[in-house]
């Protein structure tokens, strides 16, 4: 940490670490020791981070069959699974990892995503399990069947089923 920024910040706010925290090789907890080190004594850092291990599936209608967007949400996690990738569990105990890591008044509040950008979000998600199935899943040949797997969740979608991934805010104080 280059000095200067050393207790230079009476707030830090970050957001949407999530690739950082679980691709990165630095980790989560010495990542917030960083983050921490910049505040000034009583100062707050602020960290924003969209829940993807909390996904849940919303209709506008129940009788909508949901079976392709769940068999999509399955694959998807199980791709995970299968590749490597860390859990997102983290994402919903930040308060909990702050104060072990001597911040004070911790809080974590749960965001959930405006209506009206519900569609606009899941097209999004859509779109990048896409990319993601031509630029990873391709090479192994594994592409089509995702593929395949988002256009049958898509016409659940055109009849109001979605995926909305919500907000976690977490908030602590350094100790003076």
């Amino acid at each position: 940490m280059p000095a200067e920024l050393v207790e230079k910040y009476d707030v830090v706010h970050i957001a949407i670490f999530v690739a950082v925290v679980t691709v990165s090789k630095i980790g989560l907890v010495p990542l917030l020791k960083n983050l921490v080190q910049m505040l000034k004594p009583g100062g707050y850092i602020q960290w924003n981070e969209l829940d993807h291990g909390n996904r849940k599936i919303v209709t506008a209608d129940p009788s909508v069959p949901l079976k392709n967007v769940k068999a999509l949400l399955d694959y998807i996690s199980a791709l995970e699974e299968k590749m490597g990738s860390p859990s997102y569990s983290w994402i919903g105990n930040l308060a909990s990892i702050f104060s072990e890591n001597d911040l004070l008044d911790t809080n974590l509040y749960r965001v959930s995503m405006n209506e009206k950008y519900v569609k606009y979000d899941n097209d999004k998600t859509f779109i990048s399990f896409v990319e993601f199935s031509h630029k990873v899943l391709d090479p192994l040949g594994e592409g089509d069947h995702l593929r395949g797997l988002i256009e049958k969740a898509s016409e659940e979608c055109q009849n109001g089923v979605a995926v909305p991934v919500n907000m976690v805010v977490a908030v602590g104080r350094k100790a003076t």
